[in-house]
């Protein structure tokens, strides 16, 4: 059955399942945390260690875990050669199953040819390529995000030509707008589920061509789209109704909010370096219990905000405003 573009074995593995890589490109599933596991250690993102000696004994989890490898993939290309080597051969591969006639994601029956997706615009093509789960789905199987990246231009006609576009990062900004206005409440499981984790797996394009040089510079301009992103989760979280949602509780997310911070703080980072050395002990030292606990993701999230607020001037705000309401114009042309 499918719903939405989103099969129900697909809603399953966005929920719970990823992959680990081999080298010659395939996959295996493992099981996927919502956040990473610390067990009475050192944060590798933040170092900085629990709050006592009597948590040694305690699973704690990070919400800002990874958060150091993004600004350090974000700063610099820092691919092994070996991971470089890896991709290459895969991309190989994938390229002569393509020139054999192989297809993914069943995309014979709704793919179109690569002039349609060249006739539109760059939001209306963001809209196109995302209006399905795959983006989500094929970035999270992978443990390097450039397997993921490769896959979506050799097989989906629409990505192929969105990375091309010298306006990607347009794209993205409106695409946050278009995925946060579907965490409402009054949308059901799968919709809220797709938007997560679309907005989840987004944080891999910061560190690849084209998307992180088209970032660099517009620092501050992202960082004001993923806090608004974050109000929308915030203002989610107040409001929606769990026994409507049919989860006993659950919000229909979890890890997602946690990886939109992760990106405003490393570009918090690039727009005010000394600022974010006096805020990112606060932040990154916080710990939670491995049991998942709404309250603990509600403080997180206004303790992200709180502190990365000031990080946007009002100009920065202004000129993000004006994209977006230019790339809303855009997406309503014929």
């Amino acid at each position: 059955m499918r719903v939405a573009g989103l099969s129900l074995v697909g809603l399953v593995c966005i929920l719970t399942a990823s992959c680990t890589l081999d080298k010659s490109g395939r996959t295996s599933p493992i099981a996927r945390s919502n956040v990473s596991v610390q067990v009475g250690t050192t944060n590798t993102a933040s170092n900085q260690k629990p709050a006592s000696a009597s948590d040694s004994s305690v699973t704690l989890v990070s919400p800002t875990y990874e958060l150091a490898e993004l600004i350090e993939r974000f700063e610099k290309d820092c691919m092994s050669a070996e991971q470089k080597a890896n991709v290459a051969v895969a991309r190989t591969e994938w390229l002569n199953l393509k020139e054999s006639g192989h297809t993914r994601w069943g995309s014979e029956n709704w793919m179109k040819d690569p002039d349609y997706y060249k006739g539109l615009n760059t939001s209306q093509l963001v809209d196109e390529c995302f209006s399905r789960t795959i983006f989500a789905n094929e970035m999270s199987i992978y443990n390097e995000a450039a397997f993921g990246f490769e896959s979506l231009k050799i097989f989906h006609n629409g990505f192929a030509e969105l990375f091309k576009r010298e306006d990607l990062w347009e794209g993205i900004l409106h695409l946050y707008e278009h995925l946060s206005a579907k965490l409402d409440p009054e949308a059901d499981l799968i919709q809220i589920v797709s938007a997560a984790s679309h907005l989840d797996e987004l944080r891999k394009l910061y560190v690849l061509s084209p998307l992180r040089e088209q970032v660099k510079g517009r620092e501050a301009i992202f960082l004001g789209a993923n806090l608004r992103v974050l109000k929308r989760f915030r203002w989610y979280l107040e409001n929606y109704d769990p026994e409507k949602l049919g989860t006993g509780g659950s919000p229909g997310f979890f890890r997602e909010p946690c990886s939109v911070a992760r990106v405003a703080l490393m570009l918090a980072k690039q727009v005010d370096p000394k600022r974010y050395a006096e805020i990112e002990p606060a932040v990154t030292s916080v710990r939670w219990t491995k049991e998942q606990k709404i309250e603990d993701l509600k403080r997180f999230i206004n303790l992200v905000i709180t502190n990365l607020e000031g990080f946007v001037s009002n100009e920065d705000t202004a000129s993000l405003l004006k994209i977006l309401r230019e790339q809303e114009r855009m997406v309503r042309r014929s």
